[in-house]
């Protein structure tokens, strides 16, 4: 198999571009999610996979020509965007657990406040 190069084929660039931009998105969610809330950094290196996969994607696309074919390649990316739809509920379940504490102790504290 050789590899598309056509590079005066605006569709081939794109995909191209598309594809790294992706997978660069994903690597700085992997380093970014390193050094964070450790409750973000399993998720953060799940989505890295993600993005990462799903650049790789773009780049079979440039030599397909076309998203939905071969159908597994629809395959794959349906699934690279379940994917992330899964890790955005779940950042949002993370992050909702851990605002909660946070607003109960500042209710306490207002409270407390009020009394005196």
């Amino acid at each position: 198999m050789t590899l598309n190069t056509d590079l005066t084929d605006p569709e081939v660039i794109g995909n191209y571009i598309e594809g790294v931009f992706w997978m660069t998105v994903g690597i700085v969610l992997g380093i970014a999610g390193l050094k964070t809330n450790p409750e973000f950094k399993k998720l953060s290196l799940i989505a890295c996979a993600v993005f990462v996969i799903f650049g790789v994607s773009d780049l079979v696309e440039a030599q397909t020509g076309a998203w939905w074919r071969p159908l597994w390649l629809l395959g794959w990316k349906g699934l690279c965007l379940v994917g992330l739809a899964w890790c955005y509920w779940r950042y949002r379940q993370i992050k909702a657990r851990l605002v909660a504490p946070a607003d109960k102790s500042r209710d306490q504290s207002t409270q407390s406040d009020s009394r005196d």
